[in-house]
């Protein structure tokens, strides 16, 4: 669906001047992709993209969430990691991929910036300042991936929902007030245990653990996170 930004509360691209992504780029660079650039506007639940689809765009989040997401060959192990407001993707394989390597679904109505990803590379093989910073995001990445493997790795199914828990607390909640934070988006029993490869038997007895004890509130596929120093 287009959207037209003229009546409507939604940044124009040019705000995006100073993203992470093009904040290195000459004036002309970024030109020419702004020349380029398409919005749009898509639901809850629309693939913007699948696995080993022909990687040719560039995203850029003005509103809403989207995760991204693989299931290994055996079936055992869901990878998954989500993007917010104002970031930009994909990351992985850019310069090196002809193919996305993840899904990508609107976990919530989203609104986003895209435009034709050769511009981007061919511009980084010719900024090196650019391609620099890219590579550092990169690094911040894979780093932050390698960790919630090592995490995730543990036979014990419990232990991994507990991981997968910390996770949406440490990276996908905000502070209500000093005592309680809360999950930014919908989640359900389905995709907590699609999150850490259980059942959802195994999620509804860890989440009872932890309601009981104090440190969780979920009602309405709302995680709520309560201040206990036990958790």
């Amino acid at each position: 669906m287009l959207v037209s930004n003229k009546n409507v509360n939604i940044p124009a691209f040019e705000s995006f001047r100073t993203h992470e992504y093009f904040k290195n780029l000459k004036k002309e660079e970024f030109d020419e992709i702004a020349k380029h650039v398409f919005l749009r506007e898509y639901k809850a639940d629309h693939y913007l993209f699948d696995e080993g689809d022909r990687m040719d765009r560039f995203f850029v989040l003005v509103e809403g969430v989207v995760r991204l997401e693989r299931l290994d060959p055996t079936g055992d192990f869901y990878f998954y990691d989500y993007i917010f407001t104002k970031n930009a993707f994909p990351s992985e394989g850019l310069c090196c991929r002809t193919t996305y390597n993840f899904s990508c679904v609107a976990v919530t109505k989203v609104i986003i910036y895209y435009f034709p990803i050769e511009i981007l590379e061919k511009i980084l093989r010719n900024n090196p300042s650019q391609c620099l910073y890219t590579v550092n995001v990169l690094t911040r990445i894979i780093q932050d991936y390698e960790l919630r493997i090592q995490n995730l790795s543990t036979k014990n199914a419990h232990d991994r929902v507990e991981q997968s828990l910390f996770y949406l607390r440490d990276h996908v909640s905000a502070k209500l007030d000093n005592r309680t934070s809360k999950v930014a988006i919908p989640i359900t029993i389905n995709e907590l245990s699609l999150n850490a490869s259980t059942t959802r038997e195994t999620v509804r007895q860890v989440l009872k653990e932890l309601i009981d004890i104090g440190a969780v509130k979920y009602e309405n596929k709302t995680l709520f996170f309560l201040d206990n120093k036990g958790y």
